[in-house]
């Protein structure tokens, strides 16, 4: 196996957000370079840029400690809303 380039070992990507929210959808390192503090310096990076801004994030069990190290913590229950593109004064009709 070849080692990667520098520009490729690692990437932390957010998607197209409002304003008021950073949506961190993936945080990749390369196994080469793992366990030398990369995503965390990835996380940072992206904190330190959106701390204007909620964060959030989906996340597989266990990586916890890379989030909560910067002040991503856990949450046991979240509920998801949205509404349909339109006029509010519409939206208020469908639900009354």
């Amino acid at each position: 196996m070849t080692r990667p380039s520098a520009e490729r070992r690692y990437v932390a990507q957010k998607s197209a957000d409002p304003p008021w929210a950073c949506f961190l959808t993936e945080v990749c390192v390369h196994p080469d370079v793992q366990r030398q503090r990369v995503g965390t310096a990835l996380v940072e990076a992206v904190v330190r840029r959106f701390q204007h801004t909620a964060i959030f994030t989906e996340a597989f069990e266990g990586s916890e400690k890379l989030f909560g190290a910067v002040g991503i913590t856990p949450k046991r229950k979240l509920v998801a809303c949205s509404r349909a593109p339109g006029p509010l004064e519409m939206q208020r009709d469908v639900c009354e």
